[in-house]
This record gives C-alpha cells, sequence and structure tokens, in this order.
C-alpha cells in the first residue's frame, strides 16, 4: 500500500499514556509509522506541553490550541472537535476521531478528501447515563442534563459524519446500532491492541503474595476499576462477603478503588505497574462485573499470568466462548457472582485451562493486528468494498 497521512486524535501527547484512548493512539501509530506511513498524533495543548517532544517514535506530535466556551455544555469536546478538524483540513488521507470527538470530522461523505473514522471505545452516552445512575437518590450535578443532551448530540452527529465507524468490540457496535441506527456497512469491529505480557517466573507468585503480606491458605480474587459503581465493585463485594456469610476463606482485593479496607475486602487504590503485576499474581480469579464497557483492558494481562476471567456481558469481554475461554455471568446479581466465583475456587484445573484458553485468545490482539486491520479497512474504501463485521 501507498504512504498514507493518518491523523489521529488523542487525549494526550503521544509520550503520556495516562489514559486509555492516549494508550491505544500512541501504540497503533507507532505500528504504523515504522510502517512508513506518516503519522500525526494531534493532541490540545495543556500548560506545560511546550516543553514536550515534536516527535515520539516516529510519530508526529502536533499539539492543538482548544478554547472552550464558558457554560456551553460539553464545549470541550466541541471545540477539540474543531481543532482536530482544521488539523485534518491541512493534509490527510486517514483522520480518526474517537465518538463525540468526530462531531466535525471533514469526511468524504461532507465533501472532504479523507477518510473520516469515528472510533468507538464504548458510548459516551452510556457513560454519562451511568454517572446519574451512579447518584442514584441524590441530585444529579449541575448542568448535567445539559451536558447529556449535549454528548447525544456531538456522538450521534459524529456517527453520520464519518466515512467508517469502528467499534472495539461487538457489544459495542450492537449499542450503537440500537441507539444511533449505525449502519453495518459502514461499521467493523477492530479490537484494540494489548500490550505484550511477560510470563510469571519460577517463584514469582509466591513471593508476590509474601510482598503483599497475603495468607497462604486464602482465595484471592481481583476486581479492578475506580468507577466503583460502572465497573461494578458493589457486585463483586457482595458475592464475596456472601461467600464469607457461609464460611469460605476468600477475599476481594480492589485495584484503583480507594477508601478503607474492611472484613474481606482490601482496597489498595492506585498502584504502579510493578505493584498490580504482584497483586495479579497473588490472585486465584479475575472478576469483571461491568456495568458498562468498550473492552476490559486488564483481561489479557490477567489472563497471561493465570487468571481466569469472570464476565459480565456488558464488559464487552467477547472473544472466545462463555463457559469453556472464560465465565460470563448474566446480570448484577450478587447470587450468582458468587455461585461463579465458587465454581472456581474449588477447581484449580479448571482454572488453569480458563487462564490458559483465555491467554491464548487475548494474545492475538496485538497492536499489529490492530494497525492491519485498519489498513485493511482503508483499502476496502478505496476499491469499494462494504466491511464485514465478523462473527463472535
Amino acid at each position: 500500500m501507498e504512504t498514507l497521512r493518518i491523523r489521529f486524535l488523542s487525549p494526550r501527547h503521544p509520550s503520556d499514556h495516562s489514559t486509555g484512548v492516549a494508550h491505544v493512539a500512541a501504540r497503533v501509530s507507532a505500528v504504523w509509522a515504522k510502517q512508513g506511513h506518516a503519522v500525526s498524533v494531534c493532541f490540545p495543548r495543556g500548560p506545560d506541553d511546550r516543553e514536550l517532544p515534536r516527535t515520539w517514535e516516529g510519530v508526529e506530535a502536533v499539539p492543538m490550541e482548544v478554547r472552550p466556551r464558558a457554560h456551553v455544555p460539553k464545549s470541550l469536546e466541541a471545540e477539540t472537535g474543531r481543532a482536530f478538524a482544521r488539523e485534518v483540513e491541512r493534509g490527510a488521507d486517514v483522520a480518526i476521531a474517537n465518538n463525540e470527538f468526530g462531531a466535525f470530522l471533514p469526511s468524504r461523505r461532507q465533501g472532504g478528501a479523507s477518510l473520516g473514522v469515528v472510533a468507538l471505545h464504548g458510548l459516551a452516552l452510556r457513560f454519562m447515563q451511568l454517572e446519574r445512575a451512579t447518584r442514584r437518590g441524590l441530585r444529579p450535578r449541575a448542568g448535567f442534563y445539559a451536558d447529556l443532551r449535549a454528548v447525544k448530540q456531538l456522538e450521534r452527529q459524529a456517527i453520520e459524519r464519518a466515512d467508517r465507524v469502528v467499534a472495539i468490540s461487538h457489544r459495542v457496535l450492537e449499542d450503537a446500532e440500537a441507539t444511533y441506527g449505525v449502519q453495518r456497512g459502514r461499521a467493523r469491529v477492530i479490537y484494540n491492541g494489548t500490550d505484550p505480557v511477560r510470563p510469571a517466573e519460577t517463584g514469582e507468585r509466591l513471593n508476590a503474595r509474601a510482598a503483599l503480606g497475603l495468607r497462604d491458605d486464602e482465595r484471592y480474587a481481583i476486581v479492578v476499576g475506580a468507577d466503583a459503581y460502572r465497573k461494578g465493585l458493589d457486585v463483586a463485594e457482595a458475592a464475596v462477603r456472601r461467600l464469607r456469610g457461609e464460611g469460605r476463606r476468600v477475599t476481594l482485593l480492589e485495584i484503583g478503588h480507594a477508601g478503607p479496607s474492611e472484613e474481606g475486602v482490601v482496597r489498595l487504590g492506585r498502584v504502579s505497574e510493578e505493584r498490580k503485576r504482584q497483586v495479579l499474581l497473588s490472585g486465584d480469579v479475575l472478576l469483571l462485573p461491568s456495568r458498562y464497557e468498550g473492552f476490559p483492558g486488564i483481561a489479557q494481562e490477567a489472563a497471561a499470568l493465570g487468571l481466569p476471567l469472570v464476565a459480565s456481558r456488558e464488559s464487552g469481554l467477547d472473544t472466545g466462548r462463555p463457559g469453556e475461554d472464560f465465565l460470563e455471568v448474566p446480570g448484577s446479581e450478587p447470587a450468582a457472582w458468587a455461585q461463579a466465583l465458587l465454581s472456581l475456587l474449588g477447581d484449580e484445573t479448571r482454572r488453569r485451562r480458563l487462564a490458559e484458553r483465555g491467554s491464548k485468545l487475548l494474545s492475538e490482539r496485538t497492536w499489529q493486528a490492530m494497525a492491519d486491520d485498519y489498513l485493511s479497512m482503508v483499502r476496502e474504501e478505496k476499491d469499494g468494498a462494504h466491511p464485514t463485521v465478523p462473527p463472535r
């Protein structure tokens, strides 16, 4: 394929991977740059960004001046989208923006010269609706409903303007179809890549438990997420409490969620990458009880380190077959989660088999595979072909 000019909108400089979207943009852009394509990552300029390098791993870093308008709902998203559109108009063969940030994408459908792609990492509208659910019984924050209407309008506009829509899981694509009427002829699923995981070394698992002060005769379930309600931490906690009430020796380790620990629940808050690895090595099962998720990025790392996965359908873990590659629990009923957890804690052979199968499947989600899938989509557009959505 000829050299392409690709512009990718990111919330951060490509060297800053502090958000999932920024990490994805940087990693896949670096793959394209190594293939010889001219890749730019465009990001809103921050107060300290003048000291940042103009390139990163062959990727051009383009800071954008973004000036949100006071008292205008979702103005930051809208103005960032407008700034990105101006960068795209300076010259690009492919332009990629996420969700509502693509509301002003100058796509070919709009008479532009660039192939406009909107990547859905989950619906921004759904994330906001869950923010409201988090405040059950409380009044919503000031301006919440204006923001909700604005994000729905921007996200719908982005999808309508795009030449192609990419969803990071079948769950997200189905949600976009039901909410915005996304046409399958313009949409496809492309899984995000994930970083390779160093396999556990001999004795590392025992050393990890010792470093964390954990008991050898206790079973540990792990759940990850700072957004407690959306990530379903209350479901995991209720399931573990239920098992402990039956006399089972099981403790829940929570990564990301700050707060005091209590009997049966250890809240670790934000942890370093090294500490996260220690926690995963110390666990027996990873729980993914999310009420809404594009795809759980922690899944591959956990499976590669020997943890079987127990997931809700809403978690976005749609690779493989439930029951053989991971366990799927419908809904958020703690009794069902407790039963699923108990079925694994008492069966080491099944835990190992699920972890091995899950790791094998998820290891196929590389940055190279993601980059190749995007370029395949570009070729389809050039050839006038319609994308197909692969089966689950």
